[in-house]
């Protein structure tokens, strides 16, 4: 990243001294309150797209520049760490005839996926311009037509065979489909044109049930109107319909209404989009999917910066979506379409790329948005996110479309902050970092420069002068040995004076990046607690801590208590678990693209009751589990998951609610900024004459986010495995 902003025009004071500033600021301070408490939507992530040459435009660089430009756009430390990558599907090049397929006409595309993936990218979804010329009606790939009837089935087929050939042949998890791009105009390229009765036929009767019957969780995108107001108009009809609101995962639309007059590229209006609450009511999430200033001369200034960074700000804001995307990663077309120019083999970086990472660096998928005074001043406008999981970092994005600085008066509603790092982008800076001013408090008073874009990024803290940023200290990580895992009492706990009893006194934290070769990490009479060697994409915590609280909103005691894995007695009437993940929220075992199957060996056994844990994110999450025993029976159970956001119903047996909130505990064991989400837990029942030899986990058919914490089981004794 440049540095080379004069780092002075930033000053960060506390409220207190605000009224100290500067002739060269604006007049009137603009007031801002960040509401901690207040939530809004979660993040899914930010992207681009590789469609229509962009990627294919890579292949013009020379190898270091393709290095380069691929760690500008992934890379969440040398770049604005983009989380999602559109592709375009060339369908008429997959299938040009009913019975002839071609797998080799989409390595531009692959290649950039390959390279986003290896920079940690995981969330690529693709959508179609047009059918095959021999399913639509005017035979022709352009000027809209239609798909024909009597091909309904064959374009499904073939929208399943894509995901399925992606994985199988490239590695590669297509997380979503969109069936058309801006489905209600003809365009001069490739299009179709769509109804939302069409699509609700389409997605109900055909390729809904094609993905289910090979159990693809591949999540459906619909409809993707070319603007914003155009939304209501198709996902109004497709969402009224049980069947196929069935299906659909996901709602999107284009920005354009905000950012092209049909002729020229305009600049955003300070107005933020529409929300559509329908999506939410249904449990789907909302998607800004394409949005880029089309035509003019090219510009790479800061002016089209400040436009990308009100984009964002508006479907944000308003539209409260889930996940955004601009158009053309790598532009050829001598316009302000993308986020770098193609020049020759190498390639211009514009102020739209810098002024997107002012977003996507910092706001991390699992994040949600909150509370914040949207445009406390004119042309000056203000968004903030936090991370629930522990819900300690937050970034505040501050965008000045003004040609003067301006103070931004900001008060914390429900926090403190000790210091913030502002992140600026503007004439001079791209995306730079700032020192952090320290000595915050409540509130404090920041200076915006003119024409930037200013990420401020920080810790909250319950109570002035705490500091929950340090690392936390090696004494008092427990890690048990073998033999403290496997000590046992004659009656078949740990020993009395075993250190896994003696932890139980007190509070109990282990570093799960030191135990990915562990299966149980702490045993308890005979009950036990397991890790699964599965997916760990960041260093875990888990914290368990005895405290008083409500977790039993299901009106079920705490499952731990139940389990034996804590006695039930006086001294730990309740047990509370604490995940902390610094990036894609908590999590042990993390099941997210497609259909997948974990098999959990345990300690072989009679269990009279067992228990899993789950947190299902974007939605319920349906699956199986099966229990296999030693003499070869087993048994299954076919549920859903909750999401994370809603108790357990009538609908849900067998689930209850572990723990209702996230958060830190102090040294004193007091739960302090929690955020309420739930961690579900399942009874799976097993048959306490059989020992029990392993568990299967297997989601089916969802494109929901399934995180699963651990097993907890209570053995009959005298113990025979």
């Amino acid at each position: 990243m440049k540095n080379t902003h004069l780092i002075g025009v930033h000053r960060l004071v506390l409220l207190l001294l605000s009224a100290c500033v500067t002739a060269s600021l604006a007049a009137a301070p603009a007031c801002v309150t960040v509401r901690w408490a207040e939530t809004h939507q979660r993040i899914t992530g930010f992207g681009g797209s590789g469609g229509n040459d962009s990627a294919g435009n890579f292949q013009k660089l020379t190898p270091e520049n393709q290095r380069r430009l691929c760690d500008l756009l992934f890379d969440v430390k040398k770049g604005i760490g983009l989380t999602m990558v559109r592709n375009e599907i060339y369908t008429w090049k997959i299938q040009p005839a009913p019975d002839t397929w071609d797998w080799s006409k989409d390595d531009d595309q692959v290649w950039l996926m390959r390279q986003a993936k290896a920079r940690g990218v995981t969330n690529f979804w693709s959508a179609v311009w047009s059918p095959p010329i021999w399913m639509k009606s005017n035979g022709i790939l352009t000027n809209g037509g239609s798909l024909l009837p009597e091909h309904s089935q064959a374009y499904a087929s073939l929208l399943v065979r894509y995901v399925r050939e992606y994985k199988s042949r490239f590695g590669l998890d297509i997380s979503g489909i969109s069936i058309s791009n801006e489905p209600e105009i003809k365009q001069s390229y490739q299009s179709t044109v769509w109804t939302g009765e069409e699509m609700r036929d389409f997605i109900r009767d055909h390729l809904g049930p094609a993905l289910r019957k090979v159990g693809l969780p591949t999540r459906l995108i619909v409809p993707e109107n070319c603007t914003w107001d155009h939304l209501a108009k198709w996902a109004d009809v497709i969402l009224a319909d049980a069947g196929a609101r069935d299906f659909v995962s996901i709602i999107a639309a284009h920005q354009y209404d905000q950012s092209y007059t049909g002729s020229a590229p305009k600049f955003p209006p300070p107005t933020p989009e529409p929300a559509y609450p329908l999506a939410r009511t249904c449990g789907k999430e909302l998607w800004q999917t394409e949005v880029s200033f089309i035509g003019g001369k090219p510009d790479p200034g800061i002016e089209w910066g400040l436009g990308t960074a009100l984009l964002i700000h508006n479907a944000m804001a308003g539209g409260e979506v889930n996940a955004w995307c601009w158009w053309a990663l790598l532009n050829s077309w001598k316009d302000n379409e993308g986020l770098t120019d193609l020049a020759g083999d190498s390639f211009i970086v514009n102020k739209r790329l810098w002024a997107f990472g002012n977003f996507s660096r910092f706001v991390r998928p699992g994040w949600v948005m909150i509370g914040a005074t949207s445009n406390p001043a004119t042309n000056v406008f203000v968004s903030a996110f936090k991370d629930p999981f522990p819900g300690s970092q937050f970034a505040l994005v501050a965008i000045n479309n003004t040609d003067a600085a301006v103070a931004l008066q900001t008060r914390f509603d429900g926090f403190f902050c000790a210091a913030l790092t502002p992140w600026v982008t503007d004439a001079a800076s791209d995306l730079s970092e700032k020192p952090p001013v320290k000595g915050l408090s409540a509130s404090a008073s920041l200076v915006l420069d003119p024409k930037s874009i200013t990420t401020f990024v920080g810790a909250a803290i319950t109570a002035p002068g705490e500091n929950l940023t340090k690392d936390p200290p090696e004494q008092g990580l427990v890690r048990p040995t073998d033999a403290d895992l496997n000590a046992t009492s004659p009656t078949g706990g740990p020993g009395p004076e075993s250190p896994a009893t003696r932890a139980h006194s007190a509070t109990v934290q282990v570093n799960l990046e030191k135990l990915l070769n562990a299966r149980v990490i702490i045993t308890q009479r005979q009950g036990q607690l397991q890790l699964m060697d599965h997916t760990l994409d960041h260093g875990y915590s888990i914290l368990i801590t005895k405290t008083a609280a409500d977790v039993s909103k299901a009106g079920r005691l705490n499952a731990l208590q139940d389990s034996g894995l804590f006695p039930a007695n006086d001294r730990h009437p309740e047990v509370r678990l604490n995940y902390a993940d610094g990036d894609g929220g908590p999590q042990v075992c993390r099941m997210s693209a497609q259909t997948e199957t974990i098999a959990i060996p345990v300690q072989q056994a009679r269990y009279h009751q067992m228990q899993a844990f789950f947190i299902s994110a974007n939605g319920p999450t349906p699956i199986s589990v099966t229990l296999r025993y030693a003499d070869g029976s087993m048994r299954k159970q076919s549920t859903k998951v909750p999401d994370f956001y809603f108790l357990p119903t009538a609908a849900d047996p067998g689930w209850f609610v572990l723990v209702d909130d996230f958060g830190k505990v102090d040294k004193q064991g007091k739960m302090t900024e929690t955020d309420h989400h739930y961690i579900h837990g399942l009874d799976l029942n097993p048959d306490a004459g059989k020992v029990l030899l392993q568990v299967e986990l297997t989601k089916e058919n969802s494109g929901s986010v399934l995180n699963l914490f651990g097993l907890t089981g209570t053995t009959v004794n005298p113990e025979h495995p």
